[in-house]
């Protein structure tokens, strides 16, 4: 089995760790460029939003390069991820590819993959202690990818030189990456610190606080969003988002309920707005800013892919949360023609406008 699934976070750092140890082979396409939306733009649907097109032109690339096994995660509900299995897997038959298919949701986000894996397992002679200990070392390498991250967004709105956080967070990942055992990723992890605590920082700056939100795809992924965190930082912010591969596999699989900031969490604080769960994110963008609000933040953006559905729910409700939790919000509706040029200059004024509450609070 050569695997392929698509890109989500740090899911690969992950992947690639479980296949070192015990396998299957993980066929990664290539780092998400122009041709893969050219490819995937090309044979889509019409009206496919921007995750569907960013994902089919993944698979084909994949399978290109030798996958005959594609895990794809769905969902239930009005999502119309839910649909991309079936549309999928037509569009890629259609183009003359041969694979498997194995499709996971919420209410089994392991289920065909681990009983394939157990097969795998088995064939390699790989005892199930084995595969317990590449389990717990795969999940502790992708979180200390978040933790880089989370050390990214703090150091690069300080940095004195502009794009050095980035740099010293790319080279951090590849080395959690190499790491082929506890005692290199731990050696991986100091020498992560020691990079981070030498950026030349300006620590009089007091950057304000903006939270990422909206679909997940779209939050989780820069090749989706235009590297929006890093434009952020880089104007003097300080970002965090909702989504994480972390976070997401923890919600499903219910071990988020002590989390005070969880995805359980937002969705219960949305209550207010939006009585039932109507699937994919849109709840929880919806709880998420308030919860935030509570923690300091002073800014939300929501993203979402153009012509979604959800996300397009959420955004009118998150007008009433504005207002009554005085939380300015900016929506991005995100799509292949989007220029670099409308980002950075929406976000440039809502920097401003959150410089400008700020001085207005101090001058009362």
């Amino acid at each position: 089995m050569k695997l392929t699934v698509p890109y989500l976070g740090h899911i690969d750092i992950f992947l690639n760790a479980m296949a070192r140890k015990i396998g299957p082979e993980f066929v990664f396409p290539p780092k998400t460029s122009s041709r893969t939306l050219l490819l995937g733009t090309k044979y889509s649907p019409e009206s496919a939003c921007l995750p569907f097109k960013f994902i089919l032109g993944n698979f084909i690339e994949a399978l290109e390069k030798g996958a005959d096994t594609i895990a794809m995660i769905t969902d239930h509900g009005p999502c119309r991820v839910g649909m991309y299995d079936v549309v999928m897997q037509q569009i890629l038959k259609d183009l003359g590819f041969q694979f498997d298919w194995i499709a996971m949701d919420d209410t089994r986000i392991l289920g065909d993959y681990l009983l394939r894996f157990n097969r795998e397992r088995k064939k390699r002679g790989v005892s199930l202690w084995e595969s317990l200990q590449a389990i717990r070392f795969s999940w502790k390498k992708v979180k200390l990818s978040e933790s880089v991250e989370r050390m990214a967004q703090k150091a690069r709105p300080l940095e004195v030189k502009r794009g050095e956080t980035t740099r010293v967070l790319t080279d951090s990942l590849r080395w959690i990456d190499e790491a082929s055992n506890f005692r290199e990723l731990s050696q991986a992890h100091q020498q992560c610190l020691e990079k981070f605590n030498r950026i030349e920082k300006d620590d009089t700056q007091n950057p304000p606080k903006v939270l990422i939100t909206g679909e997940g795809y779209m939050v989780i992924n820069p090749h989706a969003n235009q590297d929006i965190e890093r434009r952020l930082g880089e104007m003097g912010v300080e970002v965090t988002r909702t989504v994480w591969f972390t976070t997401q596999i923890t919600h499903a699989l219910h071990l988020d309920l002590f989390n005070p900031k969880s995805k359980r969490k937002a969705i219960k604080a949305s209550e207010p707005y939006l009585k039932h769960n109507l699937g994919g994110e849109c709840n929880a963008s919806i709880g998420y800013p308030i919860l935030f609000k509570k923690e300091g933040y002073e800014g939300v953006i929501q993203l979402l892919p153009f012509g979604c559905m959800l996300e397009a729910v959420a955004k009118n409700i998150l007008v009433k949360v504005s207002r009554e939790y005085d939380l300015p919000i900016l929506t991005f509706s995100l799509s292949e023609n989007l220029s670099e040029t409308m980002i950075d200059t929406r976000l440039g004024a809502f920097v401003d406008l959150l410089q400008q509450r700020r001085g207005r609070k101090r001058n009362r």
